[in-house]
Order: C-alpha cells, then sequence, then structure tokens
C-alpha cells in the first residue's frame, strides 16, 4: 500500500509539472478563465430567453457542474494518450510499479483543473446574480469535487479506450461529455426524456452528482442529497474498476500482439 501511495503521488507530481507547462498561471488567468464567465454569460442569455427565470435558475446550476466534468473529461483523457505519444507506454508496463497506479496517479492535475473551473463558474455566478449562501455554497464546492473526482474515473476509462483509437481521443471525450450533457439534467431535466434514457441517465456519472448539487440549491432534506452523493460515490467506484480492467486487457493484448509501441 505504501508503496502505491508512492508512486501516486510521484505521478500526481508529474501530473502538475506537466499542467504548469500546459497552462502556467498567468496563461491561466487569461486565456482560461475569462471563456468561463463568457460560457455562463451565453446559457444565461439562452435560458433567459427561452424559459425565463426558472430556466436560467436551472441552467446556471447546470453550467457550474458542466464546466467541471467536460474539463475533466477533456484533459484528462487527452493526458493518458499524452503517453502515448511521448513513447512511454511500454516503459510504465514494463515498471515493477503498477502502472494503472501511475495512470491514476498521472492525471491528477486534470481533475484538480476541473475543480477549479466549476468553483470559478460558481464565483461568477455568485458575483452576477447571488442568492447562494456562504454554507450553501462551501457544499456545493465539496460536490463538485465528488463530480470532479468521478468524471476523473470515466476519463481514464476514456483514456485506456483512446489508447486503442489513437487519435480519436477528443472525439470520444466530446461524445460521452455531449450524451451526459442531454441527458444528464444539465440544461434539460431527466424527466423529460422516455423512461428508458431516465434509467441510462442513472448510469452515468455526473447525474446524481448534479441531483446532490440541486437538492442543495433547493434546500431539500439532507437525506435526499446523501443518496445521490452515495451513488454517485458507488457508480465513481465502479468505474475506476472498468478503467483498471480496460488498462489490463489492453497492455495483455498489445504485449501478446508485440504492438505495445504502435498502440
Amino acid at each position: 500500500m505504501i508503496s502505491y501511495l508512492r508512486v501516486w503521488r510521484q505521478a500526481s507530481v508529474i501530473s502538475f509539472a506537466d499542467f504548469l507547462a500546459l497552462y502556467p498561471p498567468h496563461l491561466y488567468a487569461i486565456a482560461w478563465l475569462p471563456r468561463l464567465f463568457f460560457q455562463v454569460a451565453f446559457y444565461a442569455l439562452l435560458a433567459q430567453f427561452l424559459g425565463g427565470p426558472t430556466l436560467l435558475a436551472f441552467a446556471l446550476v447546470g453550467t457550474v457542474a458542466q464546466s467541471t466534468y467536460q474539463t475533466v473529461l477533456t484533459f484528462a483523457t487527452a493526458s493518458v494518450t499524452w503517453e502515448q505519444r511521448a513513447g512511454t507506454i511500454p516503459l510504465l508496463f514494463a515498471a515493477p510499479s503498477d502502472s494503472f497506479i501511475v495512470f491514476a496517479g498521472r492525471n491528477v492535475a486534470m481533475g484538480i483543473h476541473g475543480v477549479v473551473s466549476g468553483i470559478a463558474t460558481l464565483a461568477v455566478i455568485q458575483l452576477l446574480i447571488g442568492g447562494i449562501g456562504i454554507g450553501s455554497a462551501i457544499v456545493i464546492a465539496l460536490l463538485l469535487i465528488q463530480i470532479a473526482v468521478s468524471t476523473y474515473a470515466v476519463a481514464i476509462l476514456i483514456g485506456s479506450v483512446a489508447l486503442r483509437l489513437p487519435g480519436f481521443h477528443n472525439v470520444l471525450a466530446s461524445i460521452v461529455g455531449t450524451v451526459i450533457t442531454l441527458i444528464g439534467g444539465v440544461y434539460v431535466p431527466s424527466t423529460a426524456w422516455p423512461s428508458w434514457v431516465q434509467v441510462m441517465a442513472w448510469f452515468l456519472l455526473v447525474t446524481n452528482g448534479l441531483a446532490a448539487v440541486r437538492s442543495v440549491v433547493s434546500t431539500a432534506p439532507a437525506d435526499e442529497t446523501l443518496e445521490h452523493v452515495l451513488v454517485e460515490g458507488a457508480l465513481a467506484v465502479a468505474y475506476f474498476g472498468l478503467a483498471r480492467i480496460s488498462f489490463a486487457l489492453f497492455r495483455d493484448r498489445a504485449i501478446g500482439a508485440g504492438t505495445l509501441d504502435f498502440n
């Protein structure tokens, strides 16, 4: 266990170094954060035009979640495939440590990037329209961390699939993100869809996490929020398990075929 934690920690350190090389703090402030403001403005104006104040409030909460999960999906999925581009995949699988632990830590900065994006979006909404108390904002921030973690599990799984399809990581992340946005209750209530779509949405990551956020905003009973949190956590564990299996299958097939350098 100690060895696993040490490997994960070192991989996380490298992850932050990579992210800071991609987005130094000054560049992050002028190139990434402003786009969150414009995203909020776009969805706010669109929702206000289409449905008035009720849809506006619903859409703004969805925008907070969308800023979190789409950021994690896009960046973490891409980060997995960067190992392939760098030619380090054979070395990772040849190392005595668990390669999945490396992949799980290698993208931590991308998960935190998603949390920061979600909290920044929440701050923008609070500055523009207010209405969220300090206590509720803190709880929502914690729920955004859970959404980022659960999305991270999905991103690692998608990344393992993208290793088999070089060049398609952005396509895969976009497809999954779009499906979540459409049926996960982000901008349209899940109840608007047929029952079978609602069932499918329930098994998606983010759906229950977002429902927990909405229950906090609407001051619903704590039991309702806790139920969504537990379901989201259980699904995250399941997706991490699927990601581990997917990496193992990729490794065994590539090693057996002698194509580890080319996958």
